[in-house]
């Protein structure tokens, strides 16, 4: 299985899914690192031409401005246009269901990705061969998320990669994930 993924497989959550997926299945990462700015236009084309040629699309990388949401969008209408089949797993959060005053976007970015997928699932029923999944999580320890929220508990970007892992080895074929939300439990002692 081939599996394209946004994001930059020497950090956070991309290098969980590197670390958990590598040994059984064949990974593409496209990110600025390698060539592909996925808030300009042309990065997403170039991307969404590359997905063609790939199984599964994990839409992992936070790309602000809604970039998240608008790579989701090209890319399932490519796969539609040519009646391709395949998976698509956003990489969500927690944080959508809590939005906050001030402009904070990242939760409303984050929501519409939700909403997208969502409404994108929904068109496996009508037959298009494409499974789309949410995938929420909470905290994550980078070293961003680190220095933010030094005293919160947070999940390994691996343990995110053994639920994308999951999500892949569902054992029905006909069953679509549609989403799982985890968070870390707050209060524990680790």
């Amino acid at each position: 299985m081939k599996i394209i993924i946004s994001g930059n497989p020497e950090y956070g959550v991309a290098q969980g899914l590197k670390n958990i997926l590598e040994k059984d299945y064949e990974l593409t990462f496209c990110s600025r690192a390698n060539g592909f700015d996925l808030t300009k236009d042309e990065g997403k084309n170039k991307f969404t031409e590359l997905s063609l040629s790939h199984d599964v699309f994990i839409n992992n990388s936070a790309l602000w401005k809604f970039n998240q949401s608008v790579l989701l969008e090209q890319v399932w209408k490519a796969w539609y246009d040519v009646k391709k089949t395949g998976q698509i797993i956003n990489m969500g959060s927690t944080s959508d269901r809590q939005l906050k005053g001030g402009n904070w976007v990242y939760p409303a970015e984050k929501g519409a990705l939700r909403h997208h997928s969502l409404n994108q699932s929904l068109g496996t029923v009508g037959g298009t061969g494409i499974k789309v999944n949410y995938l929420a999580y909470g905290y994550v320890s980078t070293p961003s998320v680190e220095r933010k929220h030094p005293d919160k508990v947070k999940h390994s970007p691996e343990e995110i990669g053994r639920l994308v892992k999951w999500i892949l080895d569902y054992p029905v074929e006909s069953t679509n994930v549609m989403q799982l939300i985890v968070d870390p439990i707050q209060g524990l002692k680790t």
